[in-house]
């Protein structure tokens, strides 16, 4: 296929709410046509160029990736059910349509059906599919090696273990090779392969390593065309011998003004205790209690102002009589949002939440809803998970004259791999009936 017509690509993402948008994006601003935007709402997409025109459409249902040319109308190429995003392998499968037809005009189309009442998070996906599409086409028709991956962590996990994690940048990659070599990155030992990994990984468990040892490590990801760039180099030293493995999925949640809850995992079972390190505001980290074996929750009840004005973090390691676990990543508390408000919304159907957000470290925000008004006995079900800055939402499809119930807390993730969360104080219930 020539470049002329590969200039003539056009990618257009069926996203089905009310009215199904079609978003036709030219080329050589795909990338920053979303950035773009400047203002969102249920049923469109605003942008300041007038280039950006909308058609609504309807029909699409379900997951369903298809490709068509526009000669004398849609004429279908071929139609993959099902295929949740893999658009590389679509793409392989409609080979001998692209191969043998004359198309003027290409087009790729996602949607899916339900009624899902998060807006803004179909506006975020919107984006990754598109962006995400237009690569598998560029792939596809100009075959290189791919992208490198990045954001390497390397996190110890016992005194023979390490866990690696990294982000995936590429959609054409066949694999990931992984490099180790002992000491520090700036060391000058050499680097040797230790394995691959498949596409779309990015974890994998480094075993059989000396106690109280640092070992280094770097990914490329690999395909018929070569290698990619190399991540950043990520080092970490494993426990002590005969040291107990670290505990995981450490999270600390604020459960009033004065007193945080942690909880964890035990991952051991020769630990003698848990040492819950403690940080406060900009101060030094100080050991705050020590607790026997098997334990995994621990109530700090002083932490006054941790949903205001003091920050607060904490992490555990186990230990015994051979000496301690790596210790888990930190879990660091975000404030509580305020001024929660819940409002009929000017659509049917629709309720609006706004709130005020108090922090700065924040990796995102929970909402929760429950059917009633707050004093009902109805179960909290987590409804969206918003990004950092937010401070606004729109629940649609909600029974016209019924009441809903709201609450939202701030969240924290600290590390890729082996995370550990802070949660803020809930903010009050707030309610409305929806119009």
């Amino acid at each position: 296929m020539s470049k002329g017509i590969i200039k003539n690509i056009v990618l257009i993402l069926f996203v089905l709410l009310l009215p199904l948008e079609v978003f036709a994006v030219d080329e050589e601003e795909l990338l920053d046509a979303f950035a773009d935007a400047t203002s969102f709402s249920y049923n469109s997409i605003r942008w300041t160029d007038s280039y950006y025109d909308f058609e609504y459409a309807r029909g699409i249902a379900h997951n369903e990736l298809m490709l068509y040319k526009n000669m004398n109308g849609f004429d279908w190429a071929c139609v993959e059910p099902e295929c949740h995003g893999d658009f590389v392998e679509a793409l392989r499968q409609c080979d001998i349509s692209l191969i043998n037809g004359d198309w003027e005009v290409i087009m790729l189309r996602y949607g899916w059906g339900g009624n899902d009442t998060d807006a803004q998070n179909h506006l975020d996906a919107a984006n990754e599919y598109l962006i995400d599409a237009y690569k598998a086409w560029d792939d596809y028709l100009n075959p290189s090696i791919p992208s490198g991956p990045s954001n390497l962590y390397a996190k110890a996990k016992s005194s023979t273990q390490l866990v690696l994690g990294w982000k995936d940048n590429s959609n054409n990659e066949t694999g990931f090779k992984v490099e180790k070599k002992e000491g520090a990155c700036g060391t000058i030992n050499s680097w040797t392969q230790i394995a691959t990994k498949s596409s779309n990984k990015a974890t994998h468990t480094v075993s059989g390593l000396m106690p109280d040892a640092t070992y280094s490590f770097r990914i490329k990801a690999y395909n018929a065309y070569g290698d990619s760039t190399y991540t950043n180099c990520a080092s970490a030293k494993t426990g002590a011998p005969g040291s107990p493995p670290s505990p995981s999925n450490l999270k600390a949640i604020s459960a009033s003004t004065t007193k945080v809850n942690l909880t964890w995992s035990d991952q051991s079972a020769n630990e003698t205790g848990f040492k819950i390190y403690r940080k406060t505001g900009t101060g030094a980290w100080t050991l705050g209690t020590t607790t026997g074996p098997n334990v995994k929750s621990f109530s700090d009840t002083n932490a006054p102002n941790n949903n205001s004005t003091i920050s607060y973090q904490y992490f555990i390691l186990a230990f015994n009589a051979s000496g301690n676990s790596p210790a888990t990543y930190t879990a660091t508390m975000p404030y509580q949002p305020i001024n929660l408000t819940a409002i009929q919304w000017t659509t049917a159907e629709t309720i609006k939440l706004t709130w005020t957000d108090k922090s700065t470290n924040e990796t995102g925000f929970e909402i929760f809803r429950k059917s009633g008004p707050c004093s009902s006995t109805s179960t909290w079900t987590r409804v969206a998970t918003l990004g950092a800055n937010k401070s606004s939402w729109i629940d649609m499809g909600r029974i016209s004259g019924s009441t809903y119930s709201y609450r939202i807390r701030a969240y924290k993730k600290s590390g890729l791999i082996l995370s550990a969360y802070g949660y803020s104080m809930w903010t009050p219930c707030k309610s409305a009936v929806a119009p």
